[in-house]
């Protein structure tokens, strides 16, 4: 909700950040790192995509609306390990939408011992 005011959006276009805006450069700086050690090879391509490819999507997604405001005054290379990050994380999850748990193992039994209760509730709906 806080893009929809013109004073922090504005606030993007200067750098560096406000201090109330410092959690934005944290996580884009952090996945920004975390981009760079995969594409120069000190971390796996595939061991980061399965432990991270989900939240990496997800805060992609979610800072680009701040990235294409900051990218305004900085240039395309912001962010660019982590956009690189974001792009092998999505082709990742389009290959393994269940996972990636071993085929030849058997699963483990998980019980939801709150299904009834949170459906009768109405926070789940059955498929």
């Amino acid at each position: 909700g806080k893009m929809e005011d013109l004073a922090i959006r504005a606030k993007l276009l200067t750098p560096p950040l406000a201090d109330e805006l410092r959690a934005i450069n944290i996580v884009g700086n952090f996945f920004e790192s975390m981009g760079s050690f995969v594409k120069h090879d000190i971390i796996d391509a595939q061991i980061a995509c399965d432990l991270w490819s989900g939240i990496v999507s997800s805060s992609w997604e979610s800072l680009t609306p701040v990235l294409a405001i900051m990218r305004r005054s900085v240039g395309p290379a912001l962010w660019e390990n982590f956009e690189y990050l974001a792009y092998i994380a999505s082709v990742y999850n389009k290959k393994h939408p269940d996972g990636t748990y071993p085929k030849t193992a058997s699963r483990l039994e998980v019980e939801d011992v709150w299904l009834e209760a949170d459906t009768a509730a109405g926070l789940y709906r059955r498929q």
